[in-house]
């Protein structure tokens, strides 16, 4: 049986995410797949938080879609920049099918809408507002 290799997906999600034009005056290409040290606000992490293989059979496995779910974290300085920033990545991530053709991503699906939830790990606390979104690709 061969060996099955998806394409990656966090790559072209971050590519566009640097290249949207309303993020950009926001971030200024701070969307990171690890964290750096220091942390330099605002910005983003996107993170593969599991998915689904659409396919019933092996064959399918090789050319049929995947469904990744990606986690999304929006830091700012205050939980209305924090918002605002979320609010704008949304819009960017559910425009994906139609912009971005490498891979071929057929769907975006918001899977948890924007909520903050602080980020205690840091000192002091860091406003967050973190969503999830599906996106089914090939």
């Amino acid at each position: 049986m061969p060996t099955i290799v998806l394409p990656d997906i966090l790559t072209p999600v971050r590519d566009h995410l640097i290249a949207d034009t309303g993020l950009a005056e926001l971030i200024d290409g701070r969307v990171y797949l690890t964290l750096p040290d220091p942390l330099v606000l605002p910005c983003i992490r996107i993170q593969r938080i599991g998915g689904q293989l659409s396919a019933q059979s092996n064959a399918e496995m090789i050319s049929g879609p995947d469904r990744a779910n990606i986690s999304v974290h929006c830091w700012a300085e205050t939980v209305h920049a924090a918002d605002r920033l979320a609010a704008t990545c949304r819009g960017a991530l559910l425009e994906m099918p139609a912009v971005v053709s490498t891979p071929n991503i057929s769907r975006v699906t918001e899977t948890t809408a924007p909520q903050t939830i602080w980020d205690t790990t840091r000192t002091p606390d860091l406003p967050r507002s973190v969503m999830t979104v599906s996106i089914t690709y090939r």
